[in-house]
């Protein structure tokens, strides 16, 4: 049967919880240099990056970059991508512990 347990049980915990401040260390990062890299006309990181880091566990990460340089706020296509990206996780992390009880 499919599972969060049978499809996570190989990865330990505490690498877990590293993975997870890693990637939203990296993509808080992200966020910060395309909005340096908006405001100096260089060349910028693509949306579809930034979303997939947000994908692979940085989304609290982006969340906060995105409220404090106020950066990719107004691009509703974005928003729309990053948001789901959320909707996907919550549902995957409900499922994970109502799997856990």
């Amino acid at each position: 049967m499919l599972s969060p347990t049978n499809l996570f049980s190989h990865i330990h915990p505490e690498n877990l919880a590293l993975w997870i401040v890693i990637v939203n260390v990296v993509t808080f990062g992200l966020f910060y240099a395309d909005k340096k890299a908006a405001e100096g006309g260089v060349r910028r990181i693509s949306e579809r990056m930034l979303l997939l880091w947000c994908a692979v566990g940085g989304s609290f990460g982006g969340y906060l970059a995105m409220q404090r340089f106020r950066h990719k706020t107004q691009k509703r296509p974005f928003r729309q991508g990053f948001f789901m990206i959320v909707v996907v996780q919550v549902i995957l992390g409900v499922w994970w512990a109502l799997d856990k009880i």
